[in-house]
Protein backbone atom coordinates (compact mmCIF):
# COMPACT_ATOMS: atom_id res chain seq x y z
CA UNK A 1 0.00 0.00 0.00
CA UNK A 2 1.54 3.68 -0.76
CA UNK A 3 1.95 5.29 2.12
CA UNK A 4 -1.21 8.84 2.23
CA UNK A 5 -2.00 11.17 4.33
CA UNK A 6 -2.95 9.91 7.52
CA UNK A 7 -6.44 12.68 7.26
CA UNK A 8 -8.05 13.09 4.47
CA UNK A 9 -7.97 16.60 2.87
CA UNK A 10 -10.02 19.48 3.39
CA UNK A 11 -11.79 20.73 0.45
CA UNK A 12 -10.25 24.08 -0.66
CA UNK A 13 -12.38 27.00 0.52
CA UNK A 14 -13.23 29.32 -2.12
CA UNK A 15 -11.87 32.55 -1.97
CA UNK A 16 -14.00 35.36 -1.05
CA UNK A 17 -14.62 38.16 -3.75
CA UNK A 18 -14.75 41.53 -2.70
CA UNK A 19 -17.06 42.01 -5.66
CA UNK A 20 -20.17 41.22 -3.53
CA UNK A 21 -19.21 43.09 -0.84
CA UNK A 22 -18.29 46.17 -2.80
CA UNK A 23 -21.52 46.09 -4.54
CA UNK A 24 -23.85 45.73 -1.42
CA UNK A 25 -22.14 48.34 -0.10
CA UNK A 26 -23.22 50.68 -3.15
CA UNK A 27 -26.51 49.99 -3.86
CA UNK A 28 -27.19 50.73 -0.02
CA UNK A 29 -25.37 53.66 0.02
CA UNK A 30 -27.35 54.92 -3.93
CA UNK A 31 -30.59 54.08 -1.84
CA UNK A 32 -29.83 55.86 1.40
CA UNK A 33 -29.04 59.27 -1.34
CA UNK A 34 -31.83 58.29 -3.74
CA UNK A 35 -34.35 58.86 -0.58
CA UNK A 36 -32.95 61.54 1.15
CA UNK A 37 -32.73 63.88 -2.25
CA UNK A 38 -36.29 62.43 -3.27
CA UNK A 39 -38.44 62.73 -0.36
CA UNK A 40 -38.08 66.67 -0.99
CA UNK A 41 -39.08 66.49 -4.32
CA UNK A 42 -42.10 64.45 -3.45
CA UNK A 43 -43.15 66.39 -0.57
CA UNK A 44 -43.16 69.62 -2.98
CA UNK A 45 -45.02 67.98 -5.82
CA UNK A 46 -47.30 66.74 -2.91
CA UNK A 47 -47.98 70.30 -1.52
CA UNK A 48 -48.27 72.30 -5.35
CA UNK A 49 -50.69 69.51 -5.90
CA UNK A 50 -53.04 69.78 -2.83
CA UNK A 51 -52.48 73.93 -2.23
CA UNK A 52 -51.33 75.46 -5.73
CA UNK A 53 -51.38 78.87 -4.23
CA UNK A 54 -49.67 78.38 -0.68
CA UNK A 55 -47.01 80.68 -2.12
CA UNK A 56 -49.18 83.91 -2.52
CA UNK A 57 -50.95 83.83 0.89
CA UNK A 58 -48.99 86.45 3.38
CA UNK A 59 -47.01 84.35 5.75
CA UNK A 60 -46.08 87.26 8.49
CA UNK A 61 -48.40 89.42 9.58
CA UNK A 62 -45.94 91.52 11.40
CA UNK A 63 -43.89 93.70 9.45
CA UNK A 64 -45.01 93.35 5.86
CA UNK A 65 -47.20 96.34 4.77
CA UNK A 66 -46.35 97.46 1.81
CA UNK A 67 -43.36 95.09 1.12
CA UNK A 68 -45.42 92.36 -1.08
CA UNK A 69 -47.71 93.82 -3.30
CA UNK A 70 -48.61 90.63 -5.19
CA UNK A 71 -49.33 88.40 -2.20
CA UNK A 72 -53.09 87.60 -1.17
CA UNK A 73 -54.48 88.64 1.84
CA UNK A 74 -57.79 88.46 4.30
CA UNK A 75 -60.06 91.96 3.63
CA UNK A 76 -61.35 91.47 6.88
CA UNK A 77 -59.84 90.35 10.25
CA UNK A 78 -60.63 88.32 13.03
CA UNK A 79 -61.57 91.47 15.19
CA UNK A 80 -63.26 93.62 12.17
CA UNK A 81 -66.99 94.74 12.07
CA UNK A 82 -68.44 94.65 9.11
CA UNK A 83 -72.01 94.62 7.51
CA UNK A 84 -73.92 92.75 5.59
CA UNK A 85 -76.11 93.67 2.98
CA UNK A 86 -78.80 91.59 1.02
CA UNK A 87 -80.80 92.15 -2.78
CA UNK A 88 -83.63 90.89 -3.98
CA UNK A 89 -84.33 91.85 -7.74
CA UNK A 90 -87.06 90.92 -9.94
CA UNK A 91 -87.15 90.32 -13.82
CA UNK A 92 -89.03 93.10 -15.37
CA UNK A 93 -88.36 92.48 -18.93
CA UNK A 94 -90.42 90.04 -21.39
CA UNK A 95 -89.92 86.60 -21.69
CA UNK A 96 -88.27 85.56 -24.69
CA UNK A 97 -85.67 89.17 -24.88
CA UNK A 98 -82.48 89.39 -25.01
CA UNK A 99 -81.60 92.15 -22.74
CA UNK A 100 -84.36 92.36 -19.61
CA UNK A 101 -84.59 94.65 -17.27
CA UNK A 102 -84.65 94.36 -13.13
CA UNK A 103 -86.31 96.25 -10.40
CA UNK A 104 -85.25 95.93 -6.49
CA UNK A 105 -88.24 94.06 -4.45
CA UNK A 106 -85.76 94.48 -1.24
CA UNK A 107 -82.62 96.08 -0.85
CA UNK A 108 -80.92 97.18 3.32
CA UNK A 109 -78.06 95.79 5.23
CA UNK A 110 -79.45 93.19 7.40
CA UNK A 111 -76.32 92.77 10.07
CA UNK A 112 -74.29 95.29 11.54
CA UNK A 113 -71.52 94.97 12.99
CA UNK A 114 -70.74 91.32 12.51
CA UNK A 115 -67.02 90.05 13.25
CA UNK A 116 -66.10 86.46 11.87
CA UNK A 117 -66.34 85.52 15.37
CA UNK A 118 -70.05 85.22 14.84
CA UNK A 119 -71.71 82.29 14.24
CA UNK A 120 -75.32 81.45 13.06
CA UNK A 121 -76.80 84.81 12.98
CA UNK A 122 -80.33 84.72 11.89
CA UNK A 123 -82.73 87.39 10.26
CA UNK A 124 -86.35 87.61 9.46
CA UNK A 125 -87.13 90.40 6.25
CA UNK A 126 -90.05 90.87 4.73
CA UNK A 127 -90.79 91.45 1.33
CA UNK A 128 -93.70 91.28 -0.91
CA UNK A 129 -93.96 89.60 -4.15
CA UNK A 130 -95.92 90.85 -7.25
CA UNK A 131 -98.02 87.61 -8.04
CA UNK A 132 -99.66 88.36 -10.77
CA UNK A 133 -97.02 87.55 -12.79
CA UNK A 134 -96.52 83.68 -11.59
Amino acid sequence: MPAGPLSPALPLRKRKSCFWFTTKISLSVLVIFAIRFAYPLVKTAAIRFTDPYSELFLKDLEGSEGENTEIVKALVGKDDKFDIAASVWISTGQQGAMTTEAKPLYSDIIFRGVTLKDKGLLTSVRIKVPTMRL
